[in-house]
């Protein structure tokens, strides 16, 4: 393959479309983050709210491993993302649709169920999408930076999305008013994507938009993605890390669909109002710590520590849930709770993000078969909330605190035996360079080439991670 010509990186700064896409994920998840985290409260829990949400996350592990991929390859990252976020505009609809069938149980599974499954395939497919985009947007010097300001613009939309629905029930805006609003605000997503990313600019998957490192070789290998993500969901190492996953999935489960239960004072619109705002603090909490966890993790570099402290935290939020005499109503224990496990999860999902790094260096087929084991979790854990419920119909402290204290023992113990093989160092600036095929397909799905070491180092100094032979 000829060599990349130098290109100038203002000619490859691509951060305002980077920019506008997190533009676009904001608005489709300022309404989808309030339809999600507030579906056990608008809809029947048990018999609605949970199986509909246990759906989706299941029908996005399925598609996320056997279509995903291979769809973006053929028809592109920016069309992918367009159709993807019309799932998510039709989900928010019939969750409105749902939410006028009051009583109507059956009608309101005949709208929702079909809704989540393909939702279900539209997440597995966006994210795919904006994964290959936003890497191939950014150089080497800038994937970083690039991925940090498109986190930061859509998480945002956790915290102002509740608090601006919560503003609007304040104006007396009935519930199913607002989420109509919401639903519209949530469809500006699929048009930015539409008009800005798809209409007025170029693909980028041209050499010059993506010359991670120059010089590339090409390797490509023929063995059939869903093979290799299947091989990878029951390798070993993954079903090392699995119970991690799991305990991330189940934290997520717990702060998105059972903590607003606790919320019940007889008044419908005060308690919506009441959970909107737990949800924003929660939010807040996860957006802040999301930004500032990454830092303090490179430098304390070992993963079963951050987690064992992380459980130390968490646990004692949950045993405070479980004994105090009165968590019903009890704003003052359920904000610090909620704020707690909130840096919870954005602190275990960026373990569970670093260990795939680490121990599968740039495969990204990996991050398909770690998404399979999350999403398959959380759709069970919905599935089986509304059997964690007390008679009161809130959660049930005396089962949901003894499994996590199960799950956090299992997630410290296998991320220890995991993680001794790994070395996290920062990169140096000699040795063997990582080479990266950049004719990678439309899903970013390229091979990554390493020295026998594994990955080694770099020019920007940054966190490389290198396998070491087990002793």
């Amino acid at each position: 393959m000829p060599s990349a010509s130098p290109v100038s990186l203002l000619k490859l700064n691509r951060i305002w479309d980077v920019i506008i896409l997190a533009l676009a994920f904001f608005f489709v998840f300022l309404a989808f983050s309030v339809v999600q985290n507030m579906a056990s409260t608008v809809l029947p829990s048990g018999e609605v709210a949970f199986p509909a949400l246990g759906t989706l996350y299941l029908a996005f592990a399925f598609f996320n491993l056997f279509g995903a991929a291979p769809l973006v390859d053929r028809i592109g990252t920016r069309p992918a993302m367009f159709f993807a976020t019309l799932t998510y505009t039709l989900f928010d609809a019939s969750n409105v649709g749902a939410m006028l069938m009051v009583g109507n149980v059956g009608h309101q599974l005949a709208l929702l169920i079909p809704a989540s499954l393909l939702i279900g395939a539209g997440a597995a497919v966006l994210w795919t999408a904006q994964g290959s985009y936003v890497i191939k947007c950014a150089t080497k010097e800038t994937i970083g930076r690039y991925t940090g300001v498109f986190f930061g613009i859509m998480s945002a939309s956790n915290m102002v999305g509740p608090l601006f629905t919560g503003a609007l029930l304040q104006g007396n805006v009935n519930k199913e008013d607002a989420f109509k609003i919401l639903t519209g605000l949530g469809a500006l997503g699929p048009l930015i994507i539409v008009i800005f990313i798809w209409g007025m600019r170029a693909e980028p998957s041209n050499p010059e938009a993506s010359p991670m490192l120059p010089q590339a070789s090409v390797e490509q290998d023929k063995t059939p993605m869903m093979l290799k993500a299947f091989k990878l969901v029951i390798s070993k190492e993954m079903l090392m890390i699995a119970p991690l996953v799991y305990l991330s999935a189940c934290e997520q489960t717990f702060n998105t669909g059972s903590l607003p239960l606790f919320i019940n004072t007889g008044s419908p619109s005060e308690d919506l109002r009441s959970k909107l705002y737990l949800s924003a603090a929660y939010g807040a909490a996860l957006t802040i710590t999301s930004f500032v966890i990454g830092p303090i993790t490179d430098w304390v570099s070992n993963p079963t520590l951050i987690i064992a402290v992380d459980a130390i935290a968490h646990l004692a939020a949950l045993i405070a849930l479980w004994v105090h005499p009165s968590p019903m109503n009890n704003l003052a224990l359920l904000y610090p709770c909620s704020i707690v496990v909130a840096m919870s999860d954005a602190t275990l999902l960026n373990q569970a993000y670093k260990l795939v790094a680490g121990l599968f260096p740039a495969n990204p087929t990996a991050y398909a078969a770690y998404k399979f084991h999350s999403a398959g979790a959380i759709g069970i854990f919905f599935f089986t909330s509304k059997s964690m419920l007390n008679s009161s119909g809130a959660p049930s402290m005396a089962i949901w605190t003894p499994l996590l204290i199960v799950m956090f023992v299992l997630a410290v113990g296998t991320t220890h035996l995991v993680s001794r093989d790994i070395e996290w160092k920062k990169g140096s600036r000699e040795g063997e360079t990582v080479v990266l095929d950049i004719n990678a397909n439309e899903s970013g799905l390229g091979i990554l080439k390493t020295s026998e070491s594994g990955i080694v180092g770099n020019e920007s100094d940054e966190l490389v991670y290198t396998q070491v032979p087990s002793k």
